[in-house]
């Protein structure tokens, strides 16, 4: 799993093989990856080139909290490979701010329409866990 915002850890270390399952050992081959949720906001660099047949994705980031999970996909030109399934949590909260505000008063009684806050981290994901001391 992935807190929101961290580079991925470790680093997403890649073989790049021929069809006969050889190690291209030729320095220069560029690696792509990207998300195959489109939200994920999947940032760093996004294609590298292999070093003695390692790709090696050392600086990637992910903006947007999932509990389902993402998954990545790497192409080589037509050549593709699919990643397992990971998580991203958020990244903790940050901000509080009103989605509702409160209306219908009167002396003594109850609002007609209560307050809503929002919590999110420093990306925006809304933060729903972990608010065991939080007092409003």
């Amino acid at each position: 799993d992935v807190v929101v915002g961290d580079t991925i850890s470790p680093a997403i270390r890649l073989g790049t093989e021929d069809k006969c399952g050889n190690t291209i050992t030729s320095d220069g081959t560029r690696v792509s990856v990207q998300a195959v949720q489109a939200e994920s906001g999947l940032f760093g660099f996004l294609t590298v080139s292999s070093v003695g047949g390692i790709a090696s994705f050392r600086n990637l980031r992910v903006k947007k909290s999932t509990t389902v999970g993402y998954r990545l996909l790497f192409s080589i030109g037509p050549i593709q490979s699919l990643s397992t399934i990971f998580r991203v949590e958020n990244a903790g909260m940050e901000k509080m701010s009103v989605s509702q505000h409160p209306e219908g008063a009167v002396q003594g009684g109850l609002l007609t329409i209560q307050p809503q806050v929002k919590l999110t981290d420093p990306y925006g994901n809304e933060v729903l866990t972990g608010l065991d001391n939080l007092v409003i």
